[in-house]
């Protein structure tokens, strides 16, 4: 008997060493104070798919929004799926799911000459979806029940079509009810982020192009209801942009860069806090990236109107937060005294008592000052692509609170930091880990990697969630959200070949390939990624 069931041992033993490796599962590294509740990612797809964002509404319903690649299939599961129709390009969708992880529809457009792309979600309180971004060149875009856009969108220089921005809204049973894009000149323009105040009113946030290539002109651009703005600087780059429409679709105002400021600024995130504030983050830079290198370092002033700006002296990208009232009307402006290097937020949300936090990075080393005697260096590197996260908290008046770097990294994809703040006042950074020095159990570079931070109001910090798989799967979540009951959500895609084990039985099936590169590294293949949304619970 004895003999028997070591013998039987010995070939369990053989069986588990001999599995194939897509059956074991590649998590080398979870760190959890926030439990996994469900997660689901695109299935059976004959596409590559990307979540940008998600939102969640007052019924635990999540929304996330972003592209399927080319003119394959993606399904979502409970017989929801949609199809890409442009080959070769990005087509936005926006998925609707329930509180379990039930998909319940998926939307993308019914005819679109060029691709398309979602790189924002919101959801108002009567339950109505607004998506924003970017189609990619002129003609007609047909987002289902009528609803078409035509921007205004070419090249001056030939060639190449370029992108228009685009606002969609649909209902909670994910009907398009309109659609807004831009007129004027066709140069190229995008919205990054959206907010949805109390009333219903959307805030579009992002970047127009500022000055004709050819004649050198400033750039106009209308949109809609009689609000046409020029996008005004002394040189060719781009202007940061903030739209208000009404919830019926109606333009109210636009508000960009006033004439005499300098050149390259965008808009990366809006939120508004509960009276009438609205916030927009970002980032300026002194100069256009193709000029830093030759130009000469001097002051660059940036002016947002009502004598509200400010100033840079430094040949490299700053980060920037500016608040403005209901009525457009700057209010405050902050960027910082610059490092040795770029810096960026990337992300900005707020708390139930009007404080802003911004995130995003500070690049290299050196010292960098937010005012009100508040700064931070950025961690010592020898790499030129090393960054630090970075999240500062404000007051409602502008007042510097304090700055909280996170650990060094060889790179973080830009945009790749996510924050928001749920009713108790916590805060939670999401962060994506790209080229760490971390290496999986077979001597593979890890390749990317996810992290998320909880902060406290006095910046006191925890990391909540951390998933590191092996050199043949990265976790790439690049949006972050809670609802009423403080539960966290992340969207975001995975990349590679194998099986993703994030515990508590919940594993996702990646069906990619992978690249061997230099030294026999492997690595995901950047093609191949499958949009993935995940619920959590803190403990």
């Amino acid at each position: 008997m004895k003999k028997k069931v070591v013998i039987l041992f010995i070939q369990i033993v053989v069986l588990l060493l001999f599995l194939p490796a897509k059956l074991h599962p590649q998590i080398l590294n979870n760190s959890l104070t926030c439990l996994p509740v469900w997660g689901t990612s695109t299935k059976n797809g004959s596409a590559a798919s990307t979540f940008n964002s998600v939102a969640v509404d007052t019924d635990g319903n999540v929304y996330v929004a972003g592209y399927i690649q080319s003119s394959g299939t993606c399904s979502f599961g409970n017989g929801v799926a949609a199809t890409g129709i442009v080959e070769n390009a990005r087509n936005a969708v926006l998925v609707k799911f329930n509180s379990t992880g039930k998909a319940l529809w998926a939307k993308t457009l019914h005819d679109s000459p060029l691709g398309s792309c979602y790189l924002s979600v919101k959801v108002d309180s009567w339950g109505n979806v607004y998506t924003a971004g970017y189609v990619h060149g002129g003609g007609t875009y047909d987002f289902g029940d009528g609803v078409r856009a035509e921007p205004s969108a070419y090249s001056e220089l030939g060639g190449e079509s370029v992108t228009a921005l685009v606002l969609v809204k649909y209902n909670s049973s994910g009907s398009a009810q309109w659609a807004r894009t831009v007129g004027g000149d066709g140069n190229p323009t995008l919205f990054h982020a959206l907010a949805v105040d109390a009333m219903g009113n959307v805030y579009a946030a992002g970047r127009v192009t500022t000055i004709r290539y050819r004649s050198g002109e400033y750039c106009t651009y209308d949109y809609g209801n009689g609000v046409i703005v020029s996008a005004k600087s002394e040189a060719l780059g781009t202007a940061a942009v903030l739209v208000k429409y009404s919830s019926a679709g109606k333009t109210q105002w636009a508000r960009t860069l006033y004439e005499g400021s300098s050149n390259g600024s965008t808009f990366y995130s809006v939120t508004v806090d509960g009276e009438g504030g609205i916030y927009a983050a970002g980032a300026i830079a002194s100069n256009p990236p193709h000029l830093r290198d030759y130009a000469a370092i001097r002051h660059r002033d940036y002016q947002f109107g009502n004598n509200v700006g400010v100033t840079v002296d430094r040949n490299f990208e700053n980060l920037l937060l500016v608040k403005y009232d209901s009525k457009g009307e700057a209010l405050w402006a902050r960027t910082v005294s610059p490092g040795t290097d770029d810096s960026r937020f990337s992300s900005v949300a707020v708390d139930l008592e009007g404080n802003p936090y911004a995130a995003g990075y500070i690049k290299r080393s050196g010292t960098y000052n937010f005012g009100n005697g508040v700064s931070t260096a950025a961690s010592e590197s020898s790499s030129s692509q090393s960054t630090t996260s970075l999240l500062v908290k404000y007051d409602p008046t502008g007042r510097t609170q304090w700055a909280r770097t996170g650990n060094p990294t060889y790179f973080v994809r830009v945009n790749s930091l996510a924050i928001t703040v749920n009713r108790k006042g916590i805060v939670y950074a999401l962060g994506s880990v790209q080229r760490s020095s971390i290496r999986d159990s077979s001597g593979r570079d890890i390749w990317k990697y996810t992290v998320l931070t909880q902060y406290d109001s006095t910046g006191a910090s925890r990391d909540v969630v951390s998933y590191v798989f092996d050199g043949h799967v990265s976790s790439d979540f690049n949006a972050v959200t809670t609802d009423l009951d403080c539960n966290i959500y992340l969207a975001g895609r995975l990349s590679g070949n194998g099986i993703c084990d994030f515990g508590y039985g919940i594993t996702l099936d990646v069906n990619g390939t992978v690249t061997k590169g230099k030294n026999g590294i492997v690595y995901p293949s950047p093609d191949e990624h499958y949009g993935v949304i995940m619920k959590f619970v803190e403990q």
